[in-house]
């Protein structure tokens, strides 16, 4: 909502400037960042997230991925393994995880 203010410009009301931006939304964000080549800001928003949900498997895959793009393998690898302890039905490799370093992108 906008707030008009006498002899001004207009500008968002306090209360929405504090609203948290829900996790969907910042997931988006974050997989447009990844898309774009800006992997370590698609970084920083899946590990806030993760912060928040520490259980979400889906959302360590997603970490998973990023580190892979930025070929950053033994934190993938930690990564892939938290989340097979997090839902061990979890397949992000198509059977065990590579060894360290071995992953190619």
């Amino acid at each position: 909502m906008l707030e008009i203010l006498p002899g001004r410009l207009f500008r968002p009301k306090r209360e929405a400037a504090r609203r948290p931006v829900p996790v969907e939304e910042r997931l988006r964000f974050a997989l447009d960042y990844q898309a774009s080549g800006r992997q370590t800001e698609a970084e920083a928003i899946f590990r806030a997230v993760l912060e928040e949900t520490p259980l979400n498997a889906d959302v360590m895959h997603l970490l998973v991925s990023n580190l892979l793009l930025q070929r950053r393998h033994d934190e993938a690898e930690l990564s892939y393994r938290r989340a097979l302890q997090l839902r061990p039905d979890f397949a992000a490799w198509p059977s065990n995880p590579p060894a360290s370093g071995s992953v190619s992108v």
